[in-house]
């Protein structure tokens, strides 16, 4: 192994601050039939297999509650299946990255499409790099 020693001539940046939201994020790709996962933000949620959840579509994200009339279940390994008519709702073809953010206090699960974050993070690089958004 070889260490490569970097010489800063500056100081070094403040680290980022941490959030305070109650807030679990993760990026999943769906596949063709919809299906998301991440055991993460469904254990910080609480959700377990047999859940039954319903689906809104709100400013362009899909926002996913534990509903008992719900339309879809949570499988043995905690997947969900998005259906189409809510994946096209906010331009979701599969398959597809997409921002899955947990908000385990409010017991939603709110599904981003990755233009969303392109959208949100343009700015940010633009100044780092230079030119555009």
């Amino acid at each position: 192994m070889t260490l490569v020693w970097v010489n800063v001539s500056e100081p070094l940046p403040a680290p980022p601050l941490v959030s305070k939201r109650d807030v679990v994020f993760g990026v999943c790709l769906t596949n063709r039939q919809g299906r998301i996962g991440d055991l993460a933000i469904t254990a910080a949620l609480g959700w377990a297999p047999g859940l039954r959840v319903g689906f809104t579509v709100t400013d362009g994200v899909i926002v996913v509650a534990a509903d008992e009339e719900g339309s879809r279940v949570l499988d043995h390994r905690c997947y969900l299946w998005l259906p189409t008519v809510v994946r096209r709702a906010i331009g979701v073809y599969q398959p597809a990255r997409v921002l899955l953010a947990g908000l385990p206090s409010e017991q939603r699960l709110i599904i981003h499409p990755m233009v969303m974050l392109e959208r949100l993070t343009a700015p940010v690089h633009a100044a780092i790099v230079g030119g555009t958004e």
